[in-house]
């Protein structure tokens, strides 16, 4: 060791640090200790709302508007089903679905009857009624075993797009499906 080396090593320790000066190293310490630890409790909270918003985000975004069609078509079922059950009697006695759409004038739109219900009922008449406050079709059908359905047909919101859906309400089975600017609902 040199001289210098050894001066220094004396020099070193011939000082002591006073219990004060003791205390202030250990609370410094035990401080940043703690600024640590809030530190990271920041970050996690910052985490955790930026976590918060974006499924929040996707939620409003994606799960909401699908939320909101599922609830309008079972609002549409469950009058629909009600209207069916009800089994009013028709107004129109026909089996041409063309002379039905003559004669329903106050449709605003043209009635159509789906090519697939064809092969398995047959059209027997129509009245008016309403599905969530619009003018619909109501048509009666009879089906190869004598089992009546009824066929509701009305305009769609423009911005309403969905697949085949069926939902059972009261005993009743509705299968929704959509047509162009038409929605179809066949109970039974």
């Amino acid at each position: 060791m040199s001289n210098i080396d050894s001066k220094i090593k004396s020099y070193y320790l011939s000082r002591k640090l006073t219990d004060e000066q003791l205390d202030i190293i250990k609370n410094t310490k035990i401080k940043s200790d703690r600024s640590h630890r809030s530190s990271n409790l920041s970050e996690i909270l910052k985490y955790a709302a930026i976590f918060v918003l974006l499924v929040g985000t996707i939620y409003s975004i994606f799960l909401f508007p699908m939320y909101q069609k599922n609830a309008l078509l079972n609002d549409y079922a469950t009058e629909i089903a009600y209207n069916h059950r009800k089994n009013l009697p028709i107004e129109i006695i026909s089996s041409d679905i063309e002379q039905i759409g003559a004669k329903m004038e106050k449709l605003n739109f043209t009635l159509e009857f789906p090519d697939s219900l064809q092969e398995n009922y047959n059209l027997v008449g129509s009245r008016y009624c309403s599905v969530d406050n619009r003018i619909a079709a109501q048509l009666k059908l009879l089906g190869q075993n004598e089992q009546v359905a009824t066929l509701f047909i009305f305009k769609k919101n423009k911005d309403l797009e969905f697949e085949i859906k069926t939902i059972v309400k009261n005993d009743v089975k509705v299968m929704l499906w959509e047509s162009d600017d038409l929605i179809f609902a066949l109970a039974k």
